[in-house]
């Protein structure tokens, strides 16, 4: 299991503070979602994006490039933990006024050193009514790993008007919009996985972090 696998596992939101309007008995987070990248620290340009999915009152997904990992929840005191199969890691969210200010990851076995092969970038976000892929086109530089140099200079993707299928090219060609099948989450996070294609996409913010897995790791961030 290679180590972006690895930190599927245990999630904490510290300090979480929603308003009154947004609380609702037993399921405060089902207008909410998690999105964001881990940064392994050995490879700081190499971005693999994740979403965090609430379900219901106790069930939540964490979902990356790898795998949809089914996870449960639980609020204690001020502290928001979410658990997935593996539990040798935790993942820190540091909020305040509706906004991540901080965010870490470390081994259970190694809580003293935060971040030690990864760095953690978040963003708590309200689930939008509508698909934002619908239509859409994004650029960006695409990497591949093994090399610090663009791979694929104005890479493009984009979504079928529906959002449900997309296409990956280069900045000289048109992509096809019918290309890959989209499983999609919370209307802002997008999955697809064939074979040993794996690809995987979250807004953060206002910036797609993109992400596939075909025999070697590529990734961008694009707008």
């Amino acid at each position: 299991m290679n180590k972006l696998s690895l930190f599927m596992a245990t999630i904490v939101l510290l300090a979480v503070s929603c308003s009154k309007n947004d609380e609702q008995p037993g399921h405060p987070f089902k207008k909410n979602y998690i999105s964001g990248a881990i940064n392994g620290n050995k490879s700081p340009e190499r971005k693999s994006p994740f979403i965090v999915v609430f379900k219901d009152a106790v069930k939540a997904s964490f979902v990356q490039t790898t795998k949809d990992f089914p996870a449960t929840y639980a609020i204690v005191d001020d502290t928001l933990i979410v658990k997935t199969d593996d539990r040798e890691k935790i993942i820190k969210f540091l909020v305040k006024n509706q906004t991540i200010t901080f965010a870490s990851y470390v081994a259970l076995a190694n809580e003293a050193k935060p971040n030690a092969d990864f760095t953690v970038h978040a963003y708590l976000g309200k689930v939008p009514g509508k698909n934002v892929f619908a239509g859409k086109s994004f650029q960006g530089d695409l990497y591949k790993f093994g090399s610090k140099a663009v791979f694929r200079p104005g890479c493009q993707v984009a979504f079928n008007t529906a959002g449900n299928s997309f296409g990956e090219s280069g900045a000289e060609n048109t992509p096809d919009e019918n290309q890959y099948n989209a499983t999609l989450y919370n209307n802002v996070a997008f999955r697809y996985q064939k074979g040993s294609v794996r690809i995987m996409g979250a807004m953060v913010k206002d910036s797609l972090v993109y992400f596939r897995e075909s025999g070697l790791y590529y990734w961008g961030t694009f707008r």
